[in-house]
């Protein structure tokens, strides 16, 4: 792991309260499914994830001022899901490597109750043929502010790429229509928490 390459370029395009957070680095080879939970504090986290046919449920838990970058190596038929709990400030990027003759079903959850910025890149070289990567985020926000910047890198031709975007967000007919059955406000948002669970 190149976590000096990591540091510089956070260094550049991140705030400087991030300058002397010390770096944490993990790395994580996953041949079955698995279930990890992550609990962030002041500190910056670099995690690599060798996963190789093998569905992976991820739960980053932040309540401070945190920065963590995941890559994923994707090795045969992958499936990544990722619930993300912020009620701190946090930076996140996440990069999907997706490898030849691979694929990558990624969903990221975003439950938000502060201030998140979420970088989510698909990576495809030039040199991996027949693969294909998905990514379908979920935003819940519950007064805060996201920033969510999804990427496609593909450079072979012979792979292909996906990204989705949902904001779980009711209109006030449909809430009316709950309030009409006589839900109370946080029985409606446990309604909408329902898409958080995993699956």
């Amino acid at each position: 792991m190149d976590s000096k390459f990591f540091k510089d370029l956070f260094k550049k395009y991140y705030e400087k309260i991030f300058d002397n957070y010390k770096i944490i680095e993990k790395e994580f080879n996953i041949n079955k499914n698995q279930y990890i939970e992550i609990n962030l504090d002041k500190n910056i986290y670099y995690n690599v994830f060798n996963i190789n046919n093998s569905e992976v449920k991820i739960r980053i838990n932040n309540n401070d001022t945190s920065m963590i970058y995941n890559e994923f190596n994707i090795i045969g038929k992958v499936k990544i899901n990722i619930l993300i709990n912020n009620s701190g400030n946090l930076r996140i990027y996440n990069l999907y490597k997706v490898n030849s003759n691979s694929s990558s079903d990624s969903i990221e959850k975003i439950y938000n109750k502060n201030n998140v910025v979420l970088i989510s890149k698909i990576f495809i070289d030039k040199n991996s043929e027949n693969s294909e990567g998905k990514l379908s985020q979920y935003l819940f926000e519950e007064n805060g502010i996201s920033i969510l910047l999804p990427i496609l890198d593909i450079e072979n031709n012979k792979s292909k790429g996906f990204h989705g975007s949902k904001i779980l967000k009711l209109t006030e007919k449909e809430e009316n229509y709950l309030r009409y059955l006589s839900l109370n406000k946080e029985e409606i948002k446990n309604i909408l928490m329902r898409e958080f669970n995993f699956i």
